[in-house]
């Protein structure tokens, strides 16, 4: 069963820092800090292309397509954009 308890006291919103200070004191660092390994892209698009010219299927198309646009090789996809 619900309560409904009058309290005028209650404050409900925190005291928050002010952005100079929260950065100062470190609260708006990250967690943690991780170094990612990176696969070499050349191998990687390489990789993608093998995929969608030995299994020519839309799913491998939009794969290859996507990689290609992001590494920025768009003209290695122009035939997956085709299909």
């Amino acid at each position: 069963m619900a309560t409904n308890i009058e309290n005028n006291r209650r404050r409900i919103v925190p005291h928050w820092l002010e952005f100079q200070l929260a950065l100062q004191s470190g609260e708006l660092d990250p967690t943690e800090t991780r170094l990612v390994s990176a696969l070499p892209a050349d191998s990687f698009i390489l990789k993608k292309k093998e995929e969608w010219t030995n299994n020519r299927t839309l799913l491998f198309a939009t794969d290859f397509l996507g990689v290609a646009y992001v590494m920025g090789y768009p003209e290695l996809a122009i035939d997956a954009a085709k299909f």
